[in-house]
């Protein structure tokens, strides 16, 4: 499953509007969509709108004050034979009210027109069965009838110490338990034990001689890339004296507790690994479950890393799920500059302090994380807020030709704090003196 599109009305901060989520052409890893914004745009919220979607309305009642009022639609792209009365490609709604034609052109604004002709338009009645899946989502853990899934997180340090015993059964749970960004304590005991049964399940491979099994293959790349995001060789270790319990061994640091490992590494095992370990359980007869198409939402991913690991987990998580739709909100440059397949959605105010979601931007592979904070997060400022206004002032002065001793004094003051700000200073100048003909030291 991947989502198409989302479109919205009644939807605080958001003026009426949409969303839309287009395919990456001969991607070479997972699709990625950024949502980037300043605070209050409400990147969040959208995550929130389509967690509702796929299954799980907790999370948009404690952003939106009347959810009832909320006019959503979530259009996702499914297989023919997943469930039997859906088509290809059908748009759905993510609020009570099941909508008609002409609620689309009313409430949300978008005509008829935009929308793709492979969808089909909203029924008139509301006894359709898309009324029925729409309330309950479109995601279900029903890996017989192979409905499609997704998994969301949060980049915070949630995992810790977790109780587990060797070889215990994890039982399945309602899909809604997993589209919540702030997990239940038992999580941590959760990912632990089935951590510890896909490394058990990796050694019985190995006393019978099935080097390349699924459960040593799973781990593996598991562990690869968490090694490559923090460039120390990781690995878990199950140790049985005198409990069992799941360490990890870092670099040179030998069967460390969950605990005792740093903020960012908790928080890339919050969610990587779980990912890892509930796509092994949901999907036991596939000989390659990170390779089944999914939608993983990802609220600030970011969160806990310095920036030399925030530029490798998303390229890290592309590899692992090549075949995932990941739809994350992110604050950071690093992680941003990191994409250089898949599209950028900027959130922003407009003239009524209502939020707009501009075009899709592809990504770029020349960019650098400078060229974000300006282009894309919208950041004009290099330095610190004192030193901006002494320049705001200083430049506001040689624009008007002000006094030339004030001007002196000013570059004297903003060159002393540092070499760069010498030399910028240092460049202005020279022009001031040239427009003015004033020499040096006058």
């Amino acid at each position: 499953m991947r989502i198409d599109r989302m479109l919205f009305a009644n939807f605080p901060p958001f003026a009426p509007g949409g969303i839309v989520f287009p395919e990456v052409p001969e991607r070479t890893g997972a699709e990625v969509h950024l949502l980037v914004g300043e605070n209050g745009t409400g990147k969040t919220r959208l995550l929130s709108l389509l967690l509702n979607a796929l299954g799980n309305q907790a999370e948009i009642k404690t952003r939106v004050d009347e959810p009832e009022h909320l006019l959503a639609f979530v259009s996702a792209s499914l297989p023919n034979e997943t469930i039997s009365f859906f088509s290809r490609s059908r748009l759905f709604f993510a609020s009570s009210h099941f909508p008609t034609k002409s609620d689309l052109q009313r409430h949300v604004g978008f005509s008829l027109e935009t929308i793709p002709k492979r969808l089909p338009l909203f029924p008139d009645t509301t006894d359709s069965p898309l009324r029925r899946i729409g309330v309950k989502g479109f995601c279900d853990h029903d890996v017989a009838a192979n409905r499609p899934m997704a998994l969301c997180y949060k980049g915070i340090a949630s995992i810790s110490d977790a109780k587990v015993s060797s070889m215990k059964a994890v039982a399945s749970r309602p899909v809604s338990d997993d589209l919540v960004f702030h997990k239940d304590p038992q999580e941590s005991d959760e990912v632990g034990q089935l951590m510890v049964n896909l490394k058990l399940a990796a050694a019985m491979d190995l006393l019978q001689n099935n080097d390349s099994g699924r459960n040593i293959r799973l781990t593996n790349q598991l562990e690869t890339t968490i090694s490559q995001i923090t460039g120390k060789k990781f690995s878990f270790r199950v140790v049985d004296h005198p409990k069992v319990e799941l360490r990890v061994d870092w670099g040179t640091k030998k069967q460390m507790r969950i605990s005792q490992l740093p903020d960012g590494l908790r928080s890339i095992i919050g969610w990587l690994v779980s990912c890892c370990a509930r796509l092994s359980m949901y999907l036991p007869d596939d000989p390659n479950p990170l390779d089944h198409p999914f939608v993983l939402v990802l609220d600030e991913p970011e969160g806990n890393l310095h920036p030399a690991w925030q530029r490798k987990v998303l390229p890290a998580a592309r590899k692992l799920f090549k075949n995932a739709q990941i739809i994350a909100a992110t604050h950071s440059p690093w992680v941003v500059s990191s994409v250089n397949e898949g599209f950028i959605h900027v959130l922003r105010f407009n003239s009524d302090e209502q939020v707009t979601v501009d075009p899709p931007k592809p990504c770029e592979k020349g960019d650098s994380y400078i060229d974000v904070v300006e282009d894309v997060l919208g950041v004009k400022e290099w330095f610190d807020p004192e030193t901006e206004a002494l320049l705001a002032e200083f430049r506001d002065l040689v624009s008007k030709g002000g006094p030339a001793g004030e001007i002196e004094r000013l570059a004297a003051e903003i060159g002393g704090r540092g070499e760069y700000l010498a030399a910028l200073v240092g460049r202005e100048m020279a022009g001031f003196r040239r427009k003015s003909q004033q020499p040096k030291g006058a």
